[in-house]
């Protein structure tokens, strides 16, 4: 039996990463809207979504909903908003946050979300 290759309307695919934000993984075109809701449903991956669909406002977004996804976020959308909604959503997330942008009022927000944070990052720190 041969299967026929579906076209998927923008309406399915939008449909497809509110219920499940992977699956633009498998998506080779999608717009702007359909990787807001991918990344609103699964901020991780942000590292899958097309390098021209991203800006400050998807970084944000995937931030929100995962700390830790600011590890894939390019350095120019880096910005103390992001860094402060990525600690506060995950802790952990300190020991992706650039150095040289960490101070004592962000490393208290990552330390009340995970105390593990603050330990790894302070183990790195003494070890250099």
């Amino acid at each position: 039996m041969r299967y026929s290759k579906i076209k998927l309307t923008d309406e399915i695919k939008l449909a497809a990463v509110k219920q499940n934000g992977r699956a633009i993984r498998y998506m080779s075109e999608y717009n702007a809207e359909i990787a807001m809701a991918a990344v609103k449903s699964c901020g991780w991956i942000i590292k899958h979504v097309h390098e021209e669909l991203l800006t400050y406002k998807l970084c944000l977004e995937a931030v929100k909903q995962c700390g830790i996804s600011i590890k894939h976020i390019d350095e120019k959308f880096i910005t103390d908003e992001i860094i402060l909604e990525s600690l506060t959503q995950n802790g952990s997330a300190l020991d992706f946050v650039p150095e040289d942008k960490i101070t004592v009022e962000l490393a208290r927000i990552a330390f009340k979300t995970s105390s593990h944070a603050l330990r790894i990052r302070l183990r790195k720190i003494l070890t250099k």
